[in-house]
């Protein structure tokens, strides 16, 4: 019995001792625990455990120790692979599978970082609590970059990156001296989620050629700004999709994005084909009124991007006016959009093919625009087939020379702030039924001037030559009754 006590006891303190002692090792579970590891700072430790990882066949590393603010003074992911890590000579693309995973941390980092692998993950703990921000002195293209050693803008094996993930983290500057938070180039089938940026004078998340690439819930908005105290610069743009001689920023999908409260464009699409945006919202964009439009941008060589139920407002445009969307690409599509800032959805000069529905929201046209097709709240408004050659505003179209405006089946214009423009010498079909909650005004020079039919309660007006509008006479000289089915509708005519 007093063997048996003696032994209880002496587990007792050994357990009493434990409890009170940290446990330190760089391996728990077959996992390198990065604080474990030698180095000056957070990013030499983290570097050494990656090298490592690689080394013993391991595929993550714990970075989840690091708290607090951290300073940075390597780059902990590049060239892992090289002949001296760290060190671009010798390094290729060659894929790693490994993922680091950091926890609540501030990350100062004195040099950019990039990610030059293919199979490489960085995963944070949430962009609230997990920052890695660029406080250099040099001016850098990017805080973080995905790009292979071999990049020279072309699309083979050696210069594409493929199968990266970067998630749950904010991606920031502080001085004005990073021009983009995370530069992506010729990236492919990657993953980049919950990411915050801010900070930067460029864009949150710009592309040179990426592929197939997923973007989920990408945030640069002073409102993650207000709520997280980030500070530093304001950025021009969100989202900046352009391409390089290999190829546009092609077929990926962009999810629950906002771009809010910058200097430039939310969105813009440079070279950016078969792009699908769903839901998100670009808004309190461009309110300086500079050059551009302050909810999305489209130019081209872009072609075949999709926009569904995304919402634009308070954006600001050219001299201050307002306006939501340009597109001067090829066969876009906004789908049950919101574009309630000034002009709305605006066909640019290049612009074809542009279809757009707005649940809420204006369309415009700008000269030398071509065939477009536009709804609101999925009744038709207008399709026109020809070329365009007037800045209409609101629910406007003015049409000059001898274009063509094919107003289709049920055709649906007003009611309406603005009023049907219709110009002498234009070609009009006319089919179905045709109302105008607004007025319709034909303008011209004196002679014969399009016909057409506008609802009881409507005015209309012939502007001669000296633009002057003649006033209808008081009362209607006849009646005409049309049934549409068995239901009469009394149309008033008048002699002028």
């Amino acid at each position: 019995m007093k063997r048996i006590l003696c032994v209880l006891g002496l587990l007792a303190g050994a357990l009493t001792a434990n409890a009170q002692t940290n446990i330190t090792a760089q391996l728990i579970n077959g996992t390198p625990q990065a604080d474990q590891f030698a180095g000056a700072d957070m990013c030499q430790k983290l570097q050494q455990a990656n090298i490592y990882a690689l080394q013993n066949g391991l595929q993550y590393v714990d970075a989840t120790h690091f708290t607090g603010t951290q300073s940075c003074s390597v780059d902990p992911f590049a060239y892992l692979n090289g002949t001296i890590p760290g060190n671009p000579s010798g390094a290729t693309n060659a894929t790693l599978h490994l993922t680091d995973r950091l926890g609540a941390v501030v990350v100062n980092s004195s040099v950019p970082v990039k990610i030059t692998n293919n199979g490489f993950h960085l995963e944070g703990a949430g962009y609230a609590v997990t920052w890695w921000r660029y406080t250099g002195s040099a001016t850098v293209p990017a805080v973080m970059s995905v790009i292979s050693p071999a990049y020279n803008g072309g699309d083979s094996p050696s210069t594409d990156i493929d199968d990266v993930t970067i998630r749950d983290i904010s991606i920031l500057g502080s001085t004005g001296n990073a021009t983009d938070a995370l530069h992506l180039y010729a990236s492919f089938h990657s993953d980049f989620s919950n990411i915050s940026t801010w900070g930067v004078t460029g864009c949150g998340i710009a592309t040179n050629f990426a592929v197939t690439d997923t973007f989920y819930r990408p945030r640069t908005s002073y409102v993650e700004n207000g709520q997280l105290g980030y500070g530093g610069s304001t950025p021009a743009h969100g989202l900046c999709f352009d391409g390089a001689p290999g190829g546009g920023t092609t077929d990926g999908t962009v999810i629950d994005a906002a771009a809010e409260g910058l200097t430039g464009t939310g969105w813009m699409l440079n070279s950016a084909l078969s792009m699908t945006f769903t839901s998100g919202t670009s808004e309190s964009n461009n309110t300086s009124g500079s050059s551009g439009y302050g909810g999305v941008d489209i130019e081209p060589p872009s072609a075949h991007n999709t926009f569904i139920g995304i919402d634009m407002e308070g954006n600001g445009g050219p001299g201050g006016t307002g306006s939501d969307a340009l597109d001067n690409a090829n066969d876009d599509s906004f789908i049950h959009a919101i574009a309630v800032s000034g002009s709305g959805i605006v066909a640019g000069p290049t612009s074809q093919f542009l279809e757009a529905e707005t649940t809420t929201g204006n369309f415009a046209v700008l000269p030398g625009a071509g065939q477009y097709t536009f709804k609101r709240g999925g009744e038709f408004v207008a399709h026109d087939a020809g070329s365009n050659d007037f800045n209409g505003g609101g629910i406007s179209w003015n049409r000059l020379g001898n274009g063509e405006l094919d107003l289709d089946t049920d055709v649906l214009v007003g009611p309406f702030a603005g009023a049907f423009w219709a110009h002498q010498g234009s070609s009009y079909v006319l089919s179905g039924g045709f109302e105008v909650g607004g007025a319709v005004v034909l303008t011209g020079a004196a002679g014969p001037v399009p016909s057409g039919m506008a609802a009881i309660g409507s005015q209309v007006q012939y502007a001669a030559a000296s633009g002057v509008a003649s006033a209808l006479p008081g009362n209607p000289a006849g009646y005409m009754v049309l049934f549409i089915g068995s239901q009469p509708y009394k149309i008033p005519i008048f002699n002028y």
